[in-house]
Parts: C-alpha cells; sequence; structure tokens
C-alpha cells in the first residue's frame, strides 16, 4: 500500500510541475495543491497503518483462540472451553458462568 502512495505522490507532484512549466497554474495553486496531496497521503497512510495494526491482532487472537491458550482481555481470561468466537467477538457458553458476556477484540489487544 505505500507504494501506491508513492506513485500517487510522485505521479501527481510530476503533473503539477509540468502545469507550472506551461504556466497553466500559479506557484500559489502549486503550493496548496501540493499542500492538499501531502495531507490526503498521509491520513491514508494513516489509516492504512492503523488497519494493518488491527487485522494483525484480529489474526493473533483468532490463532491463539484456536490453539487453545489463554487471552486475557482486561480482567476477564478467554478461552475456548469457556467462550465461542463470532465476528470480531468472544461470547461466553451458556454452561460458562459468564453466560451473556461479549467481549470485543479490541479489549484484548496488546
Amino acid at each position: 500500500m505505500i507504494i501506491q502512495i508513492a506513485i500517487f505522490g510522485i505521479l501527481s507532484i510530476l503533473a503539477l510541475y509540468g502545469l507550472l512549466k506551461l504556466e497553466k497554474i500559479s506557484k500559489k495553486s502549486l503550493m496548496i495543491l501540493l499542500t492538499f496531496i501531502i495531507l490526503f497521503a498521509s491520513i491514508f497512510y494513516f489509516i492504512e497503518r492503523e488497519n494493518k495494526i488491527y487485522q494483525n491482532n484480529v489474526v493473533r487472537l483468532n490463532l491463539e483462540f484456536t490453539q487453545g491458550k489463554e487471552i486475557m482481555c482486561q480482567e476477564i481470561s478467554v478461552n475456548n472451553e469457556k467462550f465461542n468466537i463470532s465476528s470480531n467477538s468472544f461470547i461466553a457458553k451458556r454452561n460458562s458462568n459468564l453466560i451473556g458476556t461479549i467481549i470485543p477484540f479490541t479489549n484484548c489487544f496488546q
């Protein structure tokens, strides 16, 4: 994803430089557009990085859960004997003393 951001940035800068050389755009407009390109690329990069961290944590939790490991989610110890796994959350089993408890994966991220 970083490569796509870099390619977009380079192509945008080259296009703006070409417009400046052809005198189709003023220097002030060029600086404003460059600022917006840098701002949008930075926001996009930040969102993608946070999404990748979230995905890695979800994969780790799924793997640990299926392996039968204990996972600490705040003060609650989660394992596959007491909980079922659902879409991005753990749900206590009926035979557990924690019946009705739903723990989102985000409570388990380190």
